[in-house]
């Protein structure tokens, strides 16, 4: 049927986009050619944006105006390789004073730090 619309899902590791993505590290570009017997050809193209992964913050002690306090921040590599030259960049109005920037060892793929 000319008019049928078919979904053929597919994936693609990171290994194999990791090349083609954007400066900013979170688009793809994606290129699709649709060839149908006796028909002409088709060229789609889209933009696919990645989401980024989660930062999970934990306040364990209640928090009280300007007092220090205390905050566990995690978050789990999503890549298939360690992430190198990490750096923790915490920025708040009225939370602290400029920002705190702290270097992050090396997180291994699947790993939390």
């Amino acid at each position: 049927d000319p008019a049928e619309e078919k979904e053929v899902p597919f994936t693609v590791t990171y290994e194999q986009y990791e090349k083609y993505l954007s400066r900013d590290l979170r688009h793809v570009n994606i290129t699709a050619v649709c060839h149908a017997e006796g028909e002409k050809q088709f060229l789609v193209q889209k933009v696919i944006t990645l989401k980024n992964p989660s930062i999970n913050i934990e306040v364990s002690d209640p928090v009280v105006l300007n007092k220090p306090g205390k905050a566990e921040v995690t978050f789990t590599n999503p890549v298939p390789e360690t992430l190198k030259n990490c750096v923790l960049l915490i920025v708040g109005a009225t939370l602290i004073k400029g920002q705190l920037k702290i270097t992050v060892d090396p997180i291994e793929s699947d790993r939390k730090s």
